[in-house]
């Protein structure tokens, strides 16, 4: 089964269930995922790991947030 398209994808929620974690069901990877923010506006988080050619990344600039301490 190749790591491409719409059937290759799995879904799985974890804590509150309301974010949609898209994985290939292949390889494993969280390619990206989809739901909504805290205020109900929708929302992708894309993992640019799996983007081709993707920009370099100033690692310095990442604001980390873990969901717990707003």
């Amino acid at each position: 089964m190749p790591c491409s398209g719409e059937a290759a994808l799995g879904t799985y929620h974890f804590n509150t269930n309301t974010i949609d974690h898209l994985f290939c069901r292949t390889c494993g990877i969280e390619s990206f995922a989809r739901g909504s923010d805290g205020k109900g506006n929708p929302m992708v988080m894309i993992n640019i790991n799996c983007l081709e050619d993707a920009p370099p990344i100033d690692r310095s600039t990442i604001k980390h947030w873990d969901g717990a301490n707003i």
